[in-house]
């Protein structure tokens, strides 16, 4: 069935070399709609390579840890974690102003 709705919704004929070649779609051209009956959901890019990592890896999370292929563009990403981006530095102040809303929150959610 999948099969079915990937041919309709996720692929189009495009002519190479004078022959129809059936070719995926550009996914800025797609609904979230389609891409979600042909089985995707919402995620961020992140997790996205994250479950390509683990994929590559035969489905084994923990092999995607030990992961030895640094020549791979997603290597730096698989933990699903930027390491490009800057951490930011939390005063222990504002630490613990988080901490009290946070605890304000969850008394508020368990009344």
């Amino acid at each position: 069935m999948k099969s079915q709705i990937q041919k309709e919704i996720g692929l189009e004929t495009e002519i190479i070399d004078g022959v129809p070649v059936k070719v995926g779609r550009d996914p800025r051209k797609v609904s979230q709609d389609d891409l979600r009956r042909l089985g995707f959901q919402p995620m961020s890019v992140l997790q996205a390579l994250r479950a390509r990592c683990i994929d590559c890896c035969a489905g084994n999370s923990a092999e995607v840890r030990r992961c030895a292929s640094v020549n791979c563009p997603s290597w730096p990403f698989r933990m699903a974690f930027n390491p490009w981006r800057e951490r930011v530095k939390l005063s222990e102040e504002r630490k613990a102003q988080l901490a009290d809303t946070l605890a304000k929150a969850r008394l508020a959610k368990v009344v």
